[in-house]
């Protein structure tokens, strides 16, 4: 939304999305990455939260090593290496 800030937008789409709010969210360094005839920018962040989410979307947790091989946007592949 706008004037929302990153971390506002990100706790506000968790609620939405996953009925899931985290006691605690560590932004990391944002990245820019460029397609061929498209930019995108990322603001990662580290979530902790204490509960799962709720939601009747597939998901699950990974480490890594099988998040590197699922078949994810070529952008998020730098975000592993500041999780790892």
């Amino acid at each position: 939304m706008a004037g929302e800030s990153t971390e506002d937008s990100l706790r506000r789409e968790l609620r939405e999305e996953l009925a899931w709010s985290p006691q605690k969210l560590v932004a990391l360094s944002m990245v820019e990455y460029f397609y061929e005839n498209l930019a995108v920018r990322l603001h990662p962040f580290r979530c902790e939260c204490g509960d799962e989410p709720r939601t009747t979307l597939a998901w699950g947790w990974f480490t890594i090593s099988e998040m590197r091989r699922l078949p994810i946007p070529e952008a998020n592949l730098c975000l592993l290496e500041m999780l790892d």
